[in-house]
Formats: structure tokens, C-alpha cells, sequence
């Protein structure tokens, strides 16, 4: 089923849960992008936060005079500084609502996901945080429904100013009685961010690698193993722009993804992906996310959005 019909629920297609662990571990690099903590430290009241450059040395786009300010505006400045570290380094619950419209094959298929986290961000240099993830979804395709939990664990830390790398961990479960199956996954990946900072914004690079198996599920005293072993690179490449005019700390981010399955052959075995984030425009710790895809050979196309936010 996952190789010859474009609407199975465990894999071979957009709306599945292998593609939807594999969005899941790459999430990271759509959100948290470089000049986010600086535009929200300006937006808190620090006028002269400097900005890395491309060298990583700081450029100070304040004039003399602001540079030369007195001691008392500057630990003033220091102390704004301090307040933004020690609540970016707050636990944080992430809650999101998500919707996706695909056409695949003769099929169309809606999706509603309801991502949900915790995360814990620790003290130190290279800025380590553990996220607990907990993603629902209900399919719908022609009228015929499915349901699909996962549970997962993410760790980021940086190795550079500019580079971190984030592990993943998941397993999954989906079940679709109308459709005649289910199953369930688990992965492992690993995701590179690379960021390049500039005076007219940024540039991430996100590069993914990832295994995604099939576990036996019993349902009702039956066993579904689909035999699924896949690996899936998944590239992206993201652009970011300061939208100050529209609200302090509000970011617009273009991005381009590719998405590529070995292994195992399934309906679909190649995704590209265009859209963008539109972070703090609302409120800084929120981000709306819009995407189209499409897939090799056309067998799958539409769109999908996503908005989340921490507290």
C-alpha cells in the first residue's frame, strides 16, 4: 500500500506519518533563526544591541554618541542584556495549530495537526535545550478518517556561534479503520543548522539525516508491520528580513526545502517545498508559517500552514 496508493497513512505520501516525523525533526530550523533574539532584545527596550556580521565581529549601528554613552546607560544596557538572556533560557511551552490540503492522485486529502511541547533550556556557552514533543493529527481523505500520535525528544546545542546540531528521537502510531490500515514508526536523525548573519539580514542552511522504520502495531488481534526502512535526507535553505515597519521583532523568511527517500520503495520518493515564516508578527514568541509542495512527477501537490507559539 505505501508504494502503490497515494493516500496510505504510515508513508509514501505527504499527508503520512513518516512525513510527518521527518517535518517534525526539521522544525527546528524554521524557528529561533539568528537575528531573532536581537530584534526581540530591541523590541524589549535595547537600542544599541550589536549585530554579528559575517566575520562574527560586532557592528555597532548606533552612532558616536550612543557608543559613548555614560556608565550609567550602559549598565542600563547590560542589565536589559542579562534580562533578555535569562528569559530566552526560560522553559517554554510550545502549543501549535496546523493545517495542510493535498491533492494526491484521485484523492484529496486534509489533514489537522496539533503540535504540543516542552522544553527545557539549560545553562551554558553552547546554549543546550531537551524538547519533549507530542504531535496529534487527524486525516481525512474523501470523507474516510485516521488519527496518529507521536512522541519524541529533540536536543540542540551549539558547537559555534554559528552551527548547532540537533538530534531527534520518535515513535508514532497511526490508524485509519475506513482505510483498512496502520502502523506504527520510529526514527532517528540528525539535523546541522549552520547560520550567516549579514547587514541586511540572514541565512540559514539546514541539513538533514534520518532512519525511519516500521515497528509491528496489534490492533483488535491484528498485527500491521509494513516493512518500511527508509532514509530520508532532507536540505533547506532559508532567507531572513527584518519587517521592523510592521512590529518591533517581526521577521519575514523565505525559504526552499528539498526532501528525498532511499530504501524502501513508497508512492513518493521526492518532495519540494517553497514558502515562509512570518515570526513575532503578532507577538514575539509566534511565527505563521505558509507552504506549498509538490512532488515528483506531480503525484501530490497543495499546501499547508502552520502557527505556533511559546509561553
Amino acid at each position: 500500500m505505501v508504494q502503490y496508493t497515494s493516500n496510505d497513512p504510515v508513508a509514501g505520501n505527504p499527508s503520512s506519518l513518516m512525513d510527518n516525523l521527518v517535518r517534525l525533526d526539521f522544525s527546528a530550523v524554521l524557528v529561533d533563526l539568528p537575528l531573532g533574539n536581537a530584534l526581540q532584545g530591541r523590541a524589549a527596550g535595547v537600542e544599541a544591541v550589536p549585530m554579528a556580521d559575517a566575520e562574527g565581529m560586532a557592528v555597532d549601528e548606533s552612532d558616536s554618541s550612543v557608543s559613548s554613552a555614560s556608565p550609567e546607560v550602559a549598565g542600563s544596557e547590560e542589565n536589559e542584556e542579562s534580562s533578555t538572556e535569562i528569559d530566552e533560557r526560560e522553559n517554554k511551552i510550545g502549543i501549535g495549530l496546523g493545517f495542510s490540503s493535498y491533492d494526491q492522485g484521485d484523492s484529496k486529502v486534509n489533514t489537522i495537526t496539533i503540535p504540543l511541547s516542552y522544553s527545557w533550556n539549560f545553562e551554558g556557552e553552547s546554549k543546550p535545550s531537551l524538547t519533549l514533543r507530542l504531535p496529534i493529527s487527524q486525516l481525512d481523505v474523501d470523507g474516510n478518517t485516521g488519527i496518529a500520535f507521536g512522541l519524541g525528544l529533540n536536543y540542540r546545542q551549539n558547537l559555534t556561534p554559528n552551527w548547532q546540531i540537533s538530534p531527534n528521537l520518535n515513535y508514532g502510531v497511526t490508524a485509519s479503520e475506513s482505510l483498512g490500515s496502520g502502523g506504527a514508526l520510529a526514527s532517528y536523525s540528525l539535523l546541522s543548522i549552520y547560520d550567516w548573519t549579514a547587514s541586511w539580514g540572514a541565512i540559514r542552511i539546514g541539513n538533514q539525516a534520518g532512519q525511519y522504520r516500521s515497528m509491528p502495531l496489534s490492533v483488535g488481534g491484528t498485527t500491521f508491520d509494513a516493512g518500511i526502512e527508509s532514509t530520508v535526507l532532507r536540505n533547506g535553505l532559508i532567507f531572513q528580513f527584518p519587517t521592523g515597519f510592521i512590529r518591533d521583532g517581526a521577521t519575514f523568511d523565505p525559504y526552499l526545502l528539498d526532501t528525498r527517500y532511499y530504501g524502501t520503495e513508497l508512492y513518493i520518493m521526492q518532495y519540494y517545498e517553497v514558502g515562509f515564516t512570518l515570526s513575532g508578527w503578532v507577538f514575539l514568541s509566534s511565527s505563521l508559517t505558509f507552504n506549498y509542495l509538490v512532488s515528483e512527477e506531480d503525484k501530490a501537490k497543495g499546501t499547508s500552514f502552520l502557527f505556533r507559539a511559546q509561553f
